[in-house]
């Protein structure tokens, strides 16, 4: 369960500053007593749940056309028990950070817009890696798009927007790496509701102005 919000400072007629704060928490539940295994020891599966507090937080710059934006989800975390401690290495205190930039370019007016996006992530454990991505939108009506993944996987995607405020988007990752052993792909079909208190300062990209711009 996770909460997030943003504070926008509008800094021109065609920019804005906007700064973001996560907040929730994860139910880790495990229950082994069908597993066949040797001495099991990881403390986070000790008991049978456990909650997990975490804050994260983000920074994003963007217009009407270009956005660029850096973040780290899991800041902090707070785990109640004493019986041990997470250190940075830890899947739930540790540092993941992400990047992305994307820039809409027109096509023909009003008509077709062309969105090349770049996604950044590091964490000091894994490679550096990278989602190279392209959208097509048509009449800010649906986009489709494909990313590619470096030494992982490619993707295909689309959005609609389906009401005032809400947006549905799906997409299919079939992964190229040696994860294909144990695991062909994977669907993402996601629903989202924005509500808008009051109109933005600064125009979207698309002209359903509650679409998501990036």
């Amino acid at each position: 369960m996770q909460i997030n919000y943003a504070y926008r400072i509008k800094l021109s007629n065609e920019s804005v500053l906007s700064f973001g704060i996560k907040g929730g928490a994860n139910l880790i539940y495990s229950d082994f007593s069908n597993a066949v295994t040797p001495e099991f020891t990881d403390p986070l599966h000790s008991r049978n749940n456990i909650w997990i507090p975490r804050m994260g937080i983000g920074l994003m710059y963007h217009n009407s056309r270009f956005f660029i934006a850096a973040s780290v989800p899991s800041l902090l975390a707070y785990i109640p028990e004493k019986s041990f401690q997470l250190n940075n290495d830890g899947g739930f205190l540790s540092h993941h950070f992400y990047g992305s930039m994307g820039y809409v370019i027109d096509l023909k007016k009003d008509i077709w817009q062309l969105k090349p996006f770049i996604f950044a992530k590091y964490h000091h454990t894994a490679p550096f890696q990278l989602d190279l991505g392209l959208q097509l939108w048509y009449k800010n009506v649906f986009s489709i798009g494909s990313s590619y993944r470096t030494g992982d996987a490619i993707a295909a995607m689309l959005e609609i927007p389906v009401w005032e405020g809400i947006n549905l988007s799906y997409a299919y990752d079939y992964t190229n790496s040696l994860f294909r052993e144990i695991g062909s792909g994977a669907h993402e079909i996601v629903i989202e509701y924005t509500w808008n208190k009051k109109k933005t300062k600064v125009p979207s990209i698309h002209k359903i102005t509650n679409l998501p711009k990036f």
